[in-house]
């Protein structure tokens, strides 16, 4: 698996190619190859910061009233 990886990582095959190849390799079905790679983009991409988002734009809508 470490070269479709790899290839994934750099962009010489498409998420889409890493997915099927992760289905063939491993025998699995779509939905198993969207649960296994959903974890780490989450873990990578992170979750929102509700609270800060929040607070940007209150000192946004602030910032736009000074003017």
């Amino acid at each position: 698996m470490r070269d479709v990886w790899q290839a994934g990582s750099i962009g010489s095959i498409s998420e889409r190619e890493v997915h099927e190849q992760l289905a063939a390799r491993l025998a699995l079905a779509a939905p198993q190859v969207a649960a296994l790679t959903a974890d780490p983009w989450t873990e990578y991409l992170g979750t929102p910061n509700e609270e800060l988002i929040a607070y940007v734009w209150g000192l946004r809508e602030s910032v736009g009233r000074a003017s």
